[in-house]
């Protein structure tokens, strides 16, 4: 219809199932016709007439010009037909296309599916979306599910400004790449690309610690990019292994199993918490996971005095286990090398505390070790096994040591093995430490051996074997006759061990030891390369220092003459030393609990130092180092698996070497812990970047009081 003839005030609404109660009355005129006919009267309304009587039944009344009443069953009158304005159009930078949008002043509404540059809104009945160009703005009302590819990640109202961020709950159940979307996401536009990215938020599997990470999906006008999904996350936990910088990248999928692999910090369980680069992988559903990496010359300290150098490993999981390879060093620098160091295979074992075990060769500093292994614990245990092989200027030592690092303070191996003391070779011990390196032989025949101070040559019969320090002579006596052809020396009571030496200008000399009742002990051979040892006289030339040894076990009390023979070449110096009395320790350990004392007694000796020790499964820690008589100390025992505690006494003699490397224009060294009043003798030498020595200087200093 398209027009409506306006007059119809007078008209009367009757019910159809009551016509007769409306009784004549005026009826509208017909519609006009486009061709003619009579036009209506003026003045809007019709006047009522009477029918001439030929013409039927008199007309019915005129109806009430008042309006009736609607009838209440009757249906709802049909809405005007929409007007559809188009299906696409332009909001911003992005296009929109439904099935029909409608204009509402200044937004276009649509029902069903609405695109938006890639995007889709399903509204359900009831549910609409409205588009405002002007103020580029999108909302959803009623029941509308946004949708990305086919991820419906919202179903709920909402407003979005183009130029903001739209930032919403995920619904739950939703997985990306077998990934389990959780949290918030967050919807915006990029206008340059004319593209939408949803920032996301990823749980990450179980092994990882539970963490989330950060991802993120492409929404581009032709569809969704998710094939380069990419999740980042700062902090990671695997074990006691912590993971930072965690960057992951969807991998092809093997056997359809989703795998993401990528890059990580690690950072080791250590006091100091190094870090390295690694490798990481994973799949989702499956056993599939690796951790990998390989870094050199990191030297990052794991605790004190201990350096991690070198690593290369993988992590297995069910249960954490981490294994590969591992370059550690520790201990004070000696001659400007690592005190200890070894490379080889590792593996790693949780704790607490935390354990790392490294079988391979190393150094102990200048030593090759062909073989060996060091354990380092979390808590600064540190403990070597290692086979060795030490040779120097024909004398040496070869077998197994076993022995520990205190941190970067000083550390000691020793062992049992063979020792070859010119042509002779027996069974003997070893000892190679922050002070030196020595071996005893042991059993048959006199108690000997040689030692030597870092950066030193090597003595015959040193103090490592319990041999006191040499007393020297040059060659003489009270006979003029017999100048510079013999010494005498004073043996004490109870002397285990008596040695002898004699230094030649070109070679070593021949000598005769007499004993104090003037007897002959023994004499060297006419065969430079022969030796005594007969199990109570051990006698020998050791060409390589022009020197010749003696030693007697279980030498008597008195005066002992070390004369050269008639045929011998000159000596320099003729020397003599004694051994030391065995140590004695005694110590106790009281208390209940943590809460424990320690005391101990011992025979003090001149230059000896006790260092006592308490050392269990996993954990071994310095308690005191004294050199008193008596004393007494409490201390706290820390935690730690369950097993047996020991107080391990570690008895050193005569001290230990300092070493000292001043910069380029330092002049001056300060040596700490210097007791008020101490003197020392010091030995200045100049040593090259290559580690050529220069020629020694000696002084002696007193400490101020």
């Amino acid at each position: 219809i398209s027009a409506f003839d306006d007059r119809v005030s007078s008209m009367r609404v009757c019910p159809n199932n009551d016509q007769a109660k409306c009784g004549p009355g005026a009826t509208a005129p017909p519609p006009s016709s486009g061709g003619g006919g009579s036009p209506p009267p003026s003045g809007g309304g019709s006047q009522p007439s009477s029918p001439p009587p030929s013409q039927g039944p008199p007309p019915p009344p005129a109806q009430d010009p008042r309006p009736a009443e609607p009838d209440p069953a009757a249906p709802p009158p049909a809405p005007p037909a929409p007007t559809c304005a188009g299906s696409q159009l332009q909001i911003g930078p992005l296009t929109a296309r439904a099935t029909c949008f409608r204009r509402d002043g200044d937004s276009f509404v649509a029902g069903g599916q609405v695109r938006i540059g890639g995007m889709d809104l399903l509204a359900g009945p009831g549910g609409q979306v409205r588009l405002n160009t002007r103020s580029l703005e999108v909302s959803a009302s009623g029941p509308v599910q946004l949708k990305v590819g086919s991820f419906v990640l919202y179903k709920r109202a909402f407003t979005w400004k183009l130029g903001g961020t739209f930032t919403f709950d995920v619904e739950r159940g939703v997985k990306l790449r077998g990934l389990p979307l959780t949290g918030k996401a967050a919807l915006s536009l990029d206008g340059a690309t004319r593209t939408l990215k949803v920032a996301l938020t990823v749980s990450l599997p179980s092994v990882l610690g539970g963490v989330t990470g950060d991802t993120s999906i492409r929404v581009a006008p032709d569809g969704v990019a998710v094939a380069d999904v990419k999740v980042t996350a700062g902090s990671a936990r695997l074990g006691r292994f912590e993971l930072r910088d965690l960057s992951l990248a969807y991998a092809s999928p093997s056997r359809g199993v989703h795998h993401f692999d990528g890059a990580a910090t690690i950072v080791l369980p250590a006091p100091a918490s190094p870090t390295v680069a690694a490798g990481l992988g994973f799949g989702v559903g499956d056993s599939y996971f690796r951790v990998a990496g390989s870094v050199n010359g990191l030297n990052k300290p794991l605790s004190t005095g201990v350096f991690l150098q070198r690593i290369r490993f993988e992590v297995q999981v069910n249960p954490i286990k981490l294994s590969g390879g591992l370059g550690l060093s520790a201990g004070p620098r000696v001659l400007g090398k690592e005190a200890v160091s070894i490379d080889g295979d590792f593996t790693y074992e949780q704790g607490p505390p935390d354990k790392y075990t490294v079988s391979g060769s190393g150094k102990l500093v200048d030593v090759e070790v062909g073989s060996g292994t060091m354990t380092y614990q979390t808590d600064g245990k540190l403990d070597i096994s290692a086979k060795v092989k030490i040779e120097r200027y024909g004398i040496g030592f070869s077998g197994e040591i076993t022995g520990w690092v205190d941190g970067s303070r000083a550390f000691n191996v020793q062992g049992s093995g063979s020792a070859k003391l010119g042509p002779a070779t027996q069974g003997a011990e070893a000892v190679v430490s922050s002070v030196g390196i020595a071996a005893c032989r042991r059993g048959f025949g006199p108690d000997v051996g040689f030692g030597y101070a870092w950066g030193r040559d090597p003595e015959i019969f040193a103090s490592s074997c319990g041999i006191g320090p040499w007393i020297a002579q040059r060659p003489g006596g009270a006979r003029a006759a017999q100048a510079g052809r013999f010494a005498t020396f004073g043996i004490a009571p109870g002397t285990d061990v008596a040695a002898f030496s004699a230094v030649g200008v070109d070679r070593p000399p021949r000598i005769r030891v007499e004993g104090p009742r003037g007897e002959v002990i023994a004499t060297t051979p006419a065969d430079p390369a022969a030796a005594v040892d007969d199990g109570r006289v051990l006698l020998f030339q050791h060409p390589e220092s022009k020197t010749t040894y003696a030693a007697v076990k279980g030498a008597a009390a008195g005066t002992y003459k070390l004369v050269l023979e008639n045929d011998s070449a000159p000596a320099t110096v003729l020397r003599a030393a004694s051994s030391l009395p065995a140590p004695v320790v005694r110590a106790f350990v009281r208390g209940r609990g943590r809460d424990r004392r320690l005391s101990w007694s011992l025979r003090p000796q001149r230059g000896q130092r006790v260092t006592f020790y308490e050392q269990g499964p996993d954990t071994r820690r310095r308690l005191v180092v004294t050199r008193a008589r008596r004393g007494r100390i409490r201390f706290t025992v820390p935690d730690g698996r369950p097993g047996r505690r020991q107080i391990v006494a570690e008895v050193s003699q005569d001290g230990r070497r300092l070493l000292f490397l001043p910069g380029r224009n330092e002049r001056t060294v300060i040596v700490p812990g210097a007791r008020p009043g101490l003197r020392a003798n010091v030995t200045v030498r100049g040593l090259t970047s290559t580690g050529r020595r220069g020629p020694r200087g000696r002084d002696s200093t007193r400490a101020p009081r």
